[in-house]
């Protein structure tokens, strides 16, 4: 148990003391997820940050393609490495508060805008991903901006319009109010005894533990009531809302199941994916929160998503394919603030690009 407690401070110890971390704003991009436990870049697993997600900054960095990637942790819980230059930094979110005051509005979704200038004269503006205009007011569809020279220098120097931009397509963001890791809850994974989840290969219906790093153990038929006991002592599970039994599963798929808390709250979260065994190797995830709510996640499911013709995951090769998937978690009333991380955890992200999408 030593052991244990030793391990969490010296995690704990890598996270920045958010009173004193710098802040930072994604633009539009996709970043590099960081190991959970180790917070080391992991080349291959990736998020979307859309633009106005608010950051801290971690301690560590990683060079890679010739670039330097920042470690942070992001207010939808994913501790992730970002590309340099891909953040508005503290020197330039002290310039937007000293042009236009602590309210601003970050373009998120791109979309057209027609402006009436007259009975006669239709103005069409066409807003991109990554633009930020200060807050003029706001209502429960939209925020009014202000666009004149900076948006339409052709129209000349006195040129003022207020337009509304749909919430949907834009976020607006508080200059004023740092982010602090209590608030943004980072996703963790949980580990008793260098165990983090189970796997059960094909042609078995029993479930063994899978120890952290990919490692599965000899140990058979996994005790999960031991697995909430010690998180229920770290204070990271209500005890009484978990179960310590196992269920049994298909000798045809393949399963492997990881657990999750979030930093400074309680409560379980579990990703489990489902391969079929054989040469068409289809995957299934089922995503069920702290609160028992469950999502299943396949082919079917994702019938109006763009999917991996192999894998039948749900395909994010640009931003527009991301926020098709963010709206259909959506519309099945899935936690907006744990959407991002099960994004993370479920789609095949492909040919990565921030213009258009590549299709499977």
């Amino acid at each position: 148990m030593k052991n244990n407690v030793l391990k969490l401070v010296l995690i704990f110890a890598l996270l920045p003391a958010s009173a004193f971390a710098e802040q930072l704003i994604s633009k539009s991009v996709f970043v590099q997820l960081a190991d959970p436990i180790s917070h080391q870049f992991k080349k291959n697993r990736f998020a979307y940050f859309p633009a106005g997600t608010k950051l801290i900054k971690g301690e560590l960095t990683a060079d890679y393609r010739g670039s330097t990637r920042v470690l942070v942790y992001a207010e939808n819980g994913i501790e992730a490495y970002i590309k340099e230059g891909m953040y508005w930094n503290k020197d330039q979110i002290h310039s937007f508060i000293k042009e236009g005051g602590n309210k601003w509005v970050f373009i998120t979704r791109p979309k057209d805008i027609v402006k009436k200038i007259s009975d006669k004269v239709k103005l069409v503006i066409g807003f991109s991903r990554g633009e930020t205009y200060p807050l003029i007011e706001e209502d429960e569809d939209s925020f009014t901006i202000k666009v004149g020279k900076n948006k339409l220098p052709e129209l000349g120097e006195d040129v003022n319009y207020k337009v509304s931009i749909p919430r949907i397509n834009s976020k607006l963001v508080d200059l004023s109010k740092s982010l602090v890791l209590r608030d943004a809850g980072i996703f963790k994974l949980s580990i008793v005894d260098g165990i983090s989840g189970i796997k059960k290969p094909c042609n078995t219906k029993t479930a063994i533990a899978s120890k952290y790093g990919g490692k599965i153990s000899g140990e058979v038929g996994f005790s999960l009531k031991k697995f909430w006991l010690e998180l229920t002592a770290k204070g990271e599970v209500s005890a009484e809302t978990e179960t310590s039994k196992l269920e049994e599963f298909d000798k045809n798929e393949n399963v492997s199941r990881e657990y999750y808390t979030r930093s400074f709250n309680t409560g379980i979260y579990k990703l489990t994916r489902y391969k079929s065994c054989g040469a068409k190797q289809e995957y299934k995830y089922i995503y069920t929160n702290k609160d028992i709510d469950e999502i299943i996640i396949h082919r079917e499911w994702a019938e109006k998503l763009d999917k991996d013709s192999r894998t039948g995951q749900v395909l994010v090769t640009c931003p527009q394919q991301y926020f098709d998937y963010f709206d259909e978690l959506s519309e099945w009333n899935s936690d907006p603030e744990e959407i991002p991380f099960i994004i993370s955890k479920t789609a095949k992200f492909k040919s990565l690009t921030t213009k258009e999408c590549v299709k499977s």
